[in-house]
């Protein structure tokens, strides 16, 4: 989805508006999805995961939302949604470079013009996001590999000194 911000740091799954509603752990501060808290007051003597500060409530309505950061993702999720009717954005109109769902493409404006699907472009990204983090893993083994023949160079030359 995203920034890590973005997702739960217990599960690592993203916040969403459903199950995973952002919740604030009053004795710390933390923020977790409402999935994870319901298993952690189920435990004896539960802890914060992150900063292992005991929680005194035991009541799912004793945690606050995190009203900010739900903002944040209704934001996000508006962005599935057409500005004129409220309907699922399905075509990026590479004419007017915006989103339009099928009721405004088909009908509105937009007749003619050059699109693109939501799902061909989303599916483009996973994709190129794959192939850099593949990139980035293997620049990672590099760096590993001339950090260690460094290494192994200055333990050789310590050893000639």
């Amino acid at each position: 989805m995203e920034s890590k911000a973005l997702e739960c740091s217990i599960c690592y799954q993203g916040y969403d508006l459903d199950q995973r509603v952002p919740m604030v752990l009053v004795n710390c501060g933390h923020t977790i999805c409402q999935y994870c808290l319901k298993q952690l007051i189920q435990e004896n003597n539960p802890k914060c995961p992150l900063d292992k500060k005991l929680l005194r409530q035991r009541d799912m309505s004793q945690f606050p939302i995190n009203f900010s950061l739900k903002g944040v993702i209704e934001e996000m999720l508006e962005w599935d949604r057409c500005r004129e009717d409220g309907e699922k954005i399905e075509f990026i109109c590479k004419t007017d470079t915006c989103k339009v769902c099928s009721q405004c493409w088909h009908y509105e404006k937009h007749q003619g013009h050059s699109r693109i699907k939501v799902e061909e472009v989303k599916s483009e990204s996973e994709y190129k996001k794959q192939e850099l983090e593949k990139a980035l893993k293997q620049i990672n083994e590099y760096c590993k590999t001339i950090n260690d023949l460094l290494d192994c160079k200055k333990s050789i030359n310590s050893k000639r000194d």
